[in-house]
């Protein structure tokens, strides 16, 4: 997010001010990096949604599974079961 010189930003309830660890978005992957894909990975988007949301149908996962539990912070993709995971990613 951009701030101009002189202006702040004011971070409110349900907002975040951490990197969302988004998984390459040099080639436009808004995925979060996340366990268990990227064992260790704590994302605080996964599962920062509002807990009294419904889940959204899609994923945040690289891997394409259905997102479970509280819904995640970010762009959910259409569950695609047929991805495959790039090895690149398990270390990103």
């Amino acid at each position: 997010m951009y701030v101009e010189s002189g202006c702040s930003l004011d971070i409110g309830q349900g907002m975040i001010d951490e990197d969302p660890l988004f998984a390459d978005i040099d080639r436009d992957y808004f995925y979060l990096k996340q366990d268990p894909i990227q064992p260790g990975i704590s994302n605080s988007c996964v599962d920062g949604g509002d807990p009294s949301s419904l889940v959204i149908e899609g994923s945040t996962r690289i891997d394409g599974e259905q997102d479970t539990g509280v819904v995640d912070m970010g762009f959910h993709y259409p569950v695609d079961n047929t991805l495959t995971v790039p090895d690149t990613y398990a270390t990103i």
